[in-house]
Parts: structure tokens; C-alpha cells; sequence
């Protein structure tokens, strides 16, 4: 199932989670912010900074005792792949989250822009534009709160978008242990033990050929360290391709035929494809 992927506005969508049907309890992280001359930074170089964030992230304090250890890790694993921080006990409205972001993310362009020499920063002072995106959503399965559904693991979209002169662009799939906030891999839904590693990468690259015959020159991204999805009919793998205007994702899709030789006994995909 491909995701819409937007560019330079930044939205993290997390779809609200829901407390016994009752609208469900999230906290905003939201910063938009233009920045033209006013710092030594764009005084001495030129140029304007830029950034878009929008985190929707679960109110912990407000969720049945049950599932609060799983929603901290849940929180806690989404500020760090999207922004790299960790979460500030009692910040109610985020002022020292935005504060670390916005002075770290300064002194990163200010490193870039000095390692420039005159003529290239001359070049590219129209450039010196730092955009982030951070955009995610839920899987369609998972508008109720799967941790109160009895659902084994829910995802989480995630997409990232920086830009400073050029754009580095990465995406993952985030799958969550339902019932303690858990990051999964796919070694914990697999046996990824020798030689089944292999085998499973010798799957993965026959599906591709399928649609590639001819080498690509991302042949090296398909292998079992991509993100995933789970669906009711297999596994979907993304598969990076470095195409920052479009197309930025292949995919692989594993049918969970050939799959069920892997999957680990009472495991959550013993569970959910059963």
C-alpha cells in the first residue's frame, strides 16, 4: 500500500488515538517558523531558514494506567527517529523541546554554510534554506487504539524531508509491540537465523527482479535491514531508490505463503495471519 508522501510542508499526522471509544488524548509539537536576517547567521551569510513541524504525539497523563509504559515508548521512539531528541519530563507545551531543536538545528547550518568557501557560498546563498518534514499516520487498521483492541502490533508511518541546498529524504514504517510500545524488526517476527536470513533476501530480491530484470543502481537497498509494512496479505518492504523528486520508494511485496516457513511459533504474525 503506497503513502502519499508531501514535500516542504511538514505534517506528523499520528490519527488520534481513542480511550473506550471516547475522542482520544494527544499532545501537539508544533513549530513553523521563517527566520530572514534577524540572526548573525543570516546576517553574515544571507539567506532565509525555514522549518515546518507537526508532531501529534499520545498525552500519556491521560491514558488508562494499563497502557501508559506502552505509550511512553511509543512517544519516545517517535521523537527520536523523526527529531533525534528525547522527550523533557513536565514540558507541558514543549517550550524546551523547541527550544533544543531550534538551537541545534542553527548551529548544523551554520557548520554546513562554513564549510563552504566564498565562491560556493555565493553561489548558493539563495540555498541556505533548511526545510524539515516530518509527516506519519497510522495504518488504516488502527483508528481505534490498538493497545484497548486486542490488535498484536500497530504502525506508524514516518517520513523525513530535510533540505539545505540539496535533500535527504528517508521514510520508515514503524511497527509497535501493541502491548508494551516495542519497536519490532523483523528478526522479531522471523527466525532470521542463518541460512534463513538468506533465504528471506533471496526471496525479497526474486520479487524484485520480477518487476527490475535489468540491475538498478539501488539494487543494494533490497535487503532484509528495510523498513516494512505488515498487511493481511504479506510482508511490503520499502526500497529506498534516491530519487528525490518522485518515485522515492520502490516496493516489495512477500505474500505470506512464502513467508510462514520463517515466522516465529506464537509469534505476532502467527497471531494476526492465522
Amino acid at each position: 500500500m503506497k503513502k502519499s508522501l508531501l514535500v516542504v510542508v511538514a505534517l506528523l499526522g499520528l490519527v488520534s488515538l481513542r480511550v473506550n471509544a471516547q475522542e482520544g488524548v494527544t499532545r501537539t509539537l508544533l513549530m513553523d517558523k521563517a527566520v530572514k536576517g534577524t540572526l548573525p547567521l543570516t546576517v553574515k551569510h544571507g539567506g532565509d531558514i525555514e522549518f515546518f513541524i507537526r508532531l501529534e504525539l499520545p498525552d500519556v497523563e491521560k491514558v488508562p494506567s494499563a497502557y501508559k509504559s506502552a505509550l511512553t515508548a511509543v512517544r519516545d521512539t517517535v521523537l527520536s527517529k523523526s527529531m533525534r531528541m528525547k522527550y523533557v519530563q513536565g514540558d507541558a507545551d514543549f517550550k524546551q523541546l523547541k527550544a533544543q531543536f531550534e538551537t541545534r538545528q542553527f548551529k548544523n547550518l551554520e557548520g554546513f554554510i562554513g564549510s563552504m568557501d566564498a565562491a560556493d557560498r555565493d553561489r548558493r546563498k539563495a540555498l541556505f534554506r533548511w526545510y524539515f518534514e516530518y509527516s506519519g499516520q497510522l495504518d488504516e487498521d488502527s483508528l481505534m487504539n490498538p493497545m484497548m483492541s486486542g490488535a498484536p502490533f500497530f504502525q506508524f508511518y514516518l517520513q523525513k524531508v530535510e533540505q539545505i541546498g540539496n535533500t535527504f529524504f528517508s521514510a520508515e514504517n514503524l511497527v509497535f509491540d501493541s502491548r508494551t510500545g516495542q519497536l519490532l524488526t523483523l528478526a522479531d517476527l522471523l527466525n532470521m537465523t542463518p541460512p534463513n536470513d538468506v533465504f528471506v533476501e533471496n526471496l525479497m530480491m526474486d520479487e524484485f527482479r520480477k518487476h527490475h530484470p535489468e540491475e538498478t543502481d539501488y539494487d543494494f537497498n533490497v535487503d532484509t535491514s528495510a523498513s516494512f509494512e505488515i498487511t493481511k496479505t504479506g510482508l511490503n518492504f520499502y526500497i529506498p531508490t534516491g530519487n528525490v523528486q518522485e518515485d522515492r520508494l520502490d516496493y516489495i511485496m512477500l505474500d505470506k505463503s512464502v513467508l510462514k516457513p520463517y515466522m516465529k511459533k506464537g509469534g505476532l504474525l502467527e497471531q494476526f495471519w492465522k
